[in-house]
């Protein structure tokens, strides 16, 4: 049986093949090839509906693969907006976000408040009782306002890291999406 010795079009490889073949398939980039003849001379060349097919396959992982970007993204902040309602607080106005200032103003509150009290009414005993009970009442609320303010603080950090590394995964994807439809369109114009 006579064979032919040729190079893979997409590595290089060396193939040797039966003289009659018209089809083979790179034993090492699996690439599939075409065997043409002109004049006395053979070569290979890449099966042009195999590879766009491959072409669309792989843009078809692509698509995939930022479709699924947009849903976590979509997901971390539906995840955000209910942990941030239940770190939140409730107020006549509906919910505001805890913070250190506000921590601050009833430690402030809890020590002038008091003062206040005792030094209007000329510090009878009962009123010094009050103004400690109103000190501790307002610091240990004022305790549990900075406890809060400190997670929500921290769920929020937490938060913002997922969505910006899901952010940088999806502009990479897309960006790659981009090249390959300028690929595409050079393609196409090529031929």
């Amino acid at each position: 049986m006579d064979t032919v010795s040729l190079s893979c079009n997409n590595c290089g490889a060396a193939l040797t093949l039966p003289e009659s073949a018209r089809f083979v398939t790179c034993s090492y980039c699996k690439t599939q090839l075409e065997v043409k003849r002109e004049g006395g001379a053979a070569f290979t060349e890449i099966r042009e509906a195999v590879a766009n097919i491959e072409r669309d396959v792989a843009d078809l992982k692509h698509d995939s693969r930022v479709r699924a970007l947009r849903d976590e993204l979509a997901s971390i902040d539906s995840d955000w907006d209910d942990r941030r309602t239940a770190l939140m607080e409730k107020s006549k106005d509906g919910y505001v976000v805890p913070t250190e200032g506000g921590a601050i103003f009833l430690f402030a509150l809890s020590i002038v408040l008091p003062v206040g009290i005792v030094v209007a009414s000329g510090g009878p005993a009962h009123m010094i009782l009050l103004s400690i009970a109103i000190f501790l009442g307002m610091g240990g609320f004022g305790l549990y306002y900075r406890e809060r303010a400190r997670r929500y603080e921290a769920a929020y950090a937490s938060y913002r890291a997922r969505r910006d590394d899901a952010e940088s995964e999806l502009a990479v994807a897309q960006s790659g999406s981009k090249k390959a439809s300028r690929r595409a369109s050079q393609d196409e114009d090529d031929s």
